[in-house]
């Protein structure tokens, strides 16, 4: 899991370029295939704003979100204050986190909004259909499934999981991958950002 804040300046340059894009008719196309970048395997990047404000942080995604890791989300002001994250479970929590950070830093009245976010190519297959994965946590699930006996994981919707193999029971293995979930939520970097559910069970078998 990554977090990171930043400010991005915009120097008189910089303004009269951005002011010549916005009043060319083919402007609009143009500017977001240029603002395209490459993400790893598996990874895609998904424009939330398409305007001035956006198109001022399209160097500092480049830079940053290049080769992170899903869910991760790029929030932003008006004033150049910005703060992304990555490596989340959900989008929704991604955000979430995104946002806080941006605003806690911010020292203007512009409020942060979402810019971009990083989701999956592909949906995670054989969990809970209101559960998501994080790219860490959907290789431990794949690693899990693959073994044998009583085999349970856990996530919560930040960038916590935990899994357990091996025990006598079925419920037994449940609960001891929902602790280890949990001990690492406590200790993580995101453990003041509040949870309705907490870690919760999304995968088991026998």
């Amino acid at each position: 899991m990554k977090v990171r804040a930043g400010w991005v300046g915009a120097g008189v340059l910089g303004l009269m370029i951005l002011a010549a894009a916005l009043n060319s008719g083919a402007a609009n196309w143009v500017r977001w295939k240029m603002m395209s970048l490459p993400t790893q395997p598996g990874v895609r990047l998904e424009w939330v704003s398409r305007d001035q404000v956006a198109l001022r942080y399209r160097k500092a995604i480049s830079a940053i979100f290049a080769g992170s890791a899903f869910y991760g989300a790029f929030v932003g002001n008006a004033e150049g204050q910005w703060a992304v994250v990555s490596a989340f479970n959900s989008d929704t929590a991604a955000i979430v986190e995104a946002l806080a950070v941006c605003d806690a830093k911010a020292e203007g009245d512009s409020p942060c909004r979402t810019i971009a976010i990083l989701v999956p190519e592909i949906p995670a297959t054989g969990v809970s259909e209101t559960a998501t994965l994080g790219q860490e946590a959907r290789h431990a699930l794949e690693e899990l499934r693959a073994k044998t006996g009583n085999r349970a994981m856990a996530v919560s919707p930040q960038s916590a999981w935990g899994t357990a193999d091996g025990l006598a029971t079925l419920q037994q293995t449940e609960a001891f991958a929902e602790a280890i979930c949990q001990s690492r939520r406590r200790t993580s970097f995101y453990q003041n950002n509040t949870e309705a559910d907490g870690c919760r069970v999304i995968w088991s078998g026998e």
